[in-house]
């Protein structure tokens, strides 16, 4: 049966060769064209699987709002205000917790000696730049001892520094916004991920009570395992 198969074919192939020869050549070029294909494909998949490799996984948004409905006398419409506590009863009763972090901001003038700009503040705790995934340039992170002691340290974006410090190195030294000073620790590293951060400063919420009161407009950023 398996040579009767084979003569079949040769005697399709000598009666009609040209015929034979072109479907061979498509189905060939059909195989070549799939095959092109697929390696484009999994090449493109392996790119985006490594460009967003550095997102950390489960990351959830909750944002303040306004209420749709009185309650207890209370009129509707009434601005919903994040407190510090949100943040310990989010981490209590969510184990699965692993990362929390607060964030509120706004656009401030920033001046740097004779040097100014007009840039968004943003107010966070350390675990945000786990959540966020960013990495340090030049200097140090935000860390635990900034926060409980209320350090007026802030990291600033490329963006930044090249607008206030050009070619000079921004690492201890201080910006002022309004009338408070910040030091410098640290500046974010420049990847496709996280061009946003170029444009701003990351500050510690409680050193920026001042400028930005952590109840107002506030945003809970958590990562979950």
């Amino acid at each position: 049966m398996f040579m009767d198969f084979w003569c079949e074919i040769y005697e399709s192939v000598k009666r009609k060769p040209s015929r034979t020869i072109l479907t061979g050549i498509g189905i060939s070029w059909g195989i070549f064209i799939l095959i092109v294909l697929v390696g484009i494909g999994s090449g493109f998949e392996r790119g985006v699987f490594k460009l967003f490799n550095g997102f950390s996984k489960s990351t959830t948004y909750v944002y303040a709002s306004e209420t749709s409905m009185g309650y207890k006398g209370a009129a509707s419409g009434r601005k919903i205000q994040f407190q510090k506590e949100d943040l310990n009863m989010l981490k209590s009763r969510i184990p699965e917790i692993t990362h929390l972090s607060p964030e509120t901001g706004r656009w401030n003038a920033v001046y740097a000696g004779t040097k100014n700009g007009w840039f968004e503040v943003r107010g966070v705790y350390p675990d945000y730049f786990l959540i966020k995934l960013l990495e340090v340039e030049h200097g140090r992170m935000l860390n635990a001892l900034d926060m409980n002691e209320a350090r007026k340290v802030v990291l600033i974006g490329e963006n930044v520094v090249d607008m206030l410090f050009r070619k000079e190195n921004p690492i201890g030294k201080y910006i002022r916004m309004g009338q408070e000073m910040f030091r410098v620790i640290g500046t974010i590293k420049n990847t496709m991920l996280n061009s946003y951060e170029q444009e701003s400063f990351i500050c510690l919420t409680r050193s920026m009570n001042k400028l930005m009161p952590l109840p107002g407009g506030l945003a809970q950023l958590y990562s979950l395992q």
